[in-house]
């Protein structure tokens, strides 16, 4: 039997949170980038999206972050658009949630996040996007 403690997932400090996201955007200065767009569906494998929310894809659910170099983040996971997850109190550094009830299994659902990270990115005009990870987009999302 799998001892729980094996399991226990540990919160990362907001200081550590923000320094990251500091770094993360004096780069994005230096380099022109204005937003990167991260996307993982798996908590142990790939984690740029735990690394910059402290919340891990989990169960392979897509789980999509837009990080802004001047602004708080938007996160895009397949939950209700009404209530999108995780809830707000659980996510710091997140000025928007948007959800869609979109699945893997589900091939009609495969661009409704895309559709969304697009939306958002579309309201930014003129903004460079760096792709961290482009190996966990899947490719109706790369393509849409």
């Amino acid at each position: 039997m799998e001892d729980p403690r094996e399991r226990l997932v540990t919160s990362i400090s907001t200081e550590e949170l923000e320094r990251r996201w500091k770094a993360a955007r004096e780069w994005m200065k230096e380099e022109g980038v204005d937003y990167l767009l991260m996307r993982n569906d798996e908590e142990y494998f790939g984690g740029y999206v735990k690394w910059f929310t402290d919340i891990p894809a989990r169960h392979s659910y897509p789980f999509t972050v837009i990080f802004p170099r001047d602004d708080g983040m938007t996160t895009i996971t397949s939950s209700p658009s009404a209530e999108p997850g995780p809830k707000a109190w659980a996510l710091r550094g997140v000025k928007q949630r948007l959800g869609a009830p979109y699945y893997p299994a589900l091939n009609y659902t495969s661009i409704y996040d895309a559709e969304l990270a697009v939306g958002v990115l579309k309201e930014k005009v003129g903004g460079t996007v760096g792709v961290v990870g482009r190996s966990f987009f899947h490719v109706p999302f790369y393509e849409y």
